[in-house]
């Protein structure tokens, strides 16, 4: 018996959501067709894609309009596992089949079985990987959808690779990358496992329009795992129906791998949380202004540390892919210009990323405050007011940049409140309210120090330094509180016990009991502004914002007195553990 060799692609592909035609040098020509075309190209026989694929998986609502029903790619020779809306007994199905039977099934091709499962399956407890395993099946795929969050990336391994651990066989991950039309941004990083082990691994949070790869894999290694007593003993009663197709994977070698030697294990790339807080908002940043043909951002800059974090975003962009440094020109709208200088990213920020700060005490009393002042006789002081004189500025500079640059169109305005902000009321109060897009929207402040320490180093910006120090306006340190409400999912009174077990050598019960009740009191105050927060890159599960993440009333009883009540009587009867708390602990604050 000779070597039954498949060659498995898997690719990572950045598309707009309800965007049909969305090949970069093409007209009439769709991305899911041209990702095809590259994978046949190959000598692969087996292509994957992510959900809903055709129509693109942040089409939300255009799922329930007739139109995204009638798109649809025909191809030759190339078995495709692609995702779009499907009408299912008068129901519209985000699903994987046009004209088999209806649900999940094991595909048979010449000489192996192709299991197909969704993203979300990868997750469940019962999961249809376990019951696939036992049918024999040998390559198994995953169309994912999967937006980015901080850390996530080594749950979904972690996964994929206990999977394959257990039952053997292929394992073909692919996910969309860039924006897909709203908050989230799909960070791809593709991969392939076999056995447990990881082999070619495609980036994540990449600003490339595509990343194909492909591997050539003995099947017959996959033999020793699956004859092990366990499999053999259940797998004799079949779970899942066949369906029967004449393409698809071959166990026959394929022309030039006659001699392919064992795949190497490949040595997976995690990156760090601070920076995919630099690599994914920009990569979400990025798709924003090219696909609305804006003519750039523009910022605040208050000299704080979160203006500074917004701003090193956009560097982040011109510094990782040089391809977007030269992209830019089209963006501008002035792809023949000789001044523009495509080598440096700094060249690159100067052009797509005006700012303004104030920077003089003639700067910071400008006419805006004395126009009110003359109209009302009161004299504003925007920091006990709560004025919003930063972001009124700001609003009329990205108006007026393209006039004053000789170009038509604006600049998006872009905010710089974070999760702290968000909860205390800031954002509403301040600089933030009525900015376009705000890319730090759903990280901590916590988060962000990170980031600035990680970007002063790798991006050689010793003038960071200064901002490190800087005094943080509403910051929440430690953050724990909110990943308990909103993570965890619990209510005031749980939370102050969790904190209790927590904090409860360092602070006395009264104290965080306080800290508890002023959280919750000036969330319920400022729920109401959640519910039309700015449209923020969503990298955290903590995020505040209500479109999808943090759902809840706006109203709430803000003193919350059966809960605060509650928490009272219990902080009375704790005895106080932290008058000596032992030099080996450590502080919280």
């Amino acid at each position: 018996m000779g070597h039954h060799i498949t060659d498995c692609p898997h690719s990572s592909l950045n598309q707009w959501a309800l965007d049909f035609r969305a090949h970069p040098k093409s007209k009439t020509m769709s991305a899911s067709l041209w990702v095809i075309m590259i994978t046949k190209e190959r000598g692969a026989s087996l292509r994957v894609r992510p959900e809903l694929e055709i129509p693109g998986c942040g089409c939300l609502d255009h799922l329930l309009r007739g139109d995204t029903l009638l798109t649809s790619a025909v191809t030759n020779d190339i078995l495709c596992d692609v995702g779009m809306s499907v009408v299912h007994k008068d129901a519209n199905c985000n699903c994987r089949v046009t004209t088999v039977p209806f649900g999940d099934a094991v595909l048979s091709t010449y000489g192996t079985y192709v299991g197909i499962q969704l993203f979300g399956e990868l997750f469940t407890p019962a999961s249809l990987y376990s019951d696939m395993g036992l049918d024999d099946v040998e390559i198994s795929t995953n169309s994912s959808g999967s937006h980015h969050e901080l850390r996530k990336l080594y749950t979904r391994i972690d996964l994929i690779k206990e999977g394959t651990e257990k039952f053997a066989g292929i394992y073909l991950y692919e996910n969309q990358q860039g924006c897909v039309g709203d908050r989230f941004d799909d960070d791809g990083c593709a991969m392939i496992a076999v056995n447990g082990k990881i082999i070619p691994q495609g980036s994540q949070s990449s600003l490339n329009d595509l990343e194909v790869t492909t591997a050539a894999i003995d099947i017959d290694e996959m033999k020793p795992y699956t004859k092990r007593g366990s499999r053999i003993q259940k797998a004799a009663g079949s779970r899942e129906p066949e369906v029967s197709e004449n393409r698809g994977p071959d166990r026959c070698v394929p022309t030039g791998y006659e001699h392919v030697g064992p795949w190497q294990p490949y040595e997976i790339r995690y990156h760090l949380p601070e920076e995919e807080i630099g690599l994914g908002p920009a990569c979400w940043l990025w798709d924003y202004l090219r696909r609305f043909r804006i003519q750039g951002c523009f910022v605040s800059l208050s000299g704080g540390i979160h203006s500074c974090s917004t701003s090193m975003i956009v560097y982040t962009a011109g510094h990782g892919d040089k391809q977007v440094i030269v992209r830019a020109p089209r963006i501008l709208w002035e792809p023949d210009n000789p001044s523009y200088n495509t080598s440096h990213p700094v060249e690159f920020c100067k052009r797509i990323f005006p700012t303004c700060m104030e920077i003089r005490k003639r700067a910071r009393d400008p006419a805006v405050p004395n126009l009110f002042g003359l109209v009302t006789d009161i004299k504003l002081q925007f920091k006990v007011h709560g004025g919003s004189l930063h972001m009124v500025l700001a609003c009329m500079f990205a108006r007026l940049m393209p006039f004053v640059r000789g170009r038509a169109g604006r600049l998006v305005v872009r905010g710089s409140a974070n999760v702290d902000e968000s909860l205390r009321g800031y954002l509403t109060m301040y600089d933030c309210s009525s900015a376009d897009i705000n890319t730090i929207g759903a990280i901590s402040n916590t988060d962000l120090k990170e980031f600035r320490r990680y970007a002063q180093i790798a991006f050689d910006l010793p003038i960071l330094e200064s901002f490190l120090d800087a005094a943080p306006s509403a910051e929440l340190e430690p953050i724990t509180e909110t990943y308990l409400r909103n993570v965890e999912h619990l209510s005031p009174y749980m939370v102050y016990m969790n904190l209790m077990r927590e904090w409860g050598d360092h602070f006395s019960p009264t104290r965080i009991a306080e800290k508890v009740k002023l959280f919750f009191v000036e969330q319920a105050r400022n729920r109401h502004g959640m519910n039309s927060l700015t449209p923020s890159h969503h990298a955290e599960s903590y995020s505040p914002d209500d479109n999808r993440f943090d759902l809840g009333p706006f109203v709430y009883p803000s003193r919350f007195p059966f809960q605060f009540t509650k928490i009272d009587k219990t902080a009375a009867k704790l005895l106080d553990r932290s008058a000596n708390p032992g030099p080996e602990k450590a502080k919280v604050e």
